[in-house]
């Protein structure tokens, strides 16, 4: 895997870990504006991940 690769993974999973930590704190309609958010910077982002 490269240096790159790496860092994705990597933060793919500190994504998840600190999603699972704000569904104990965040209310059900936070979570979903919270969601929206990162689906729109994905959106964004869409053409570059593909790249990789």
């Amino acid at each position: 895997m490269s240096e790159l690769e790496n860092q994705l993974s990597f933060n793919l999973l500190m994504i998840g870990v600190k999603l699972n930590a704000l569904k104990e704190v965040l209310s059900d309609k936070q979570l979903e504006a919270y969601n929206n958010y990162i689906i729109n910077k994905v959106k964004l982002l869409e053409s570059d991940i593909r790249k990789l």
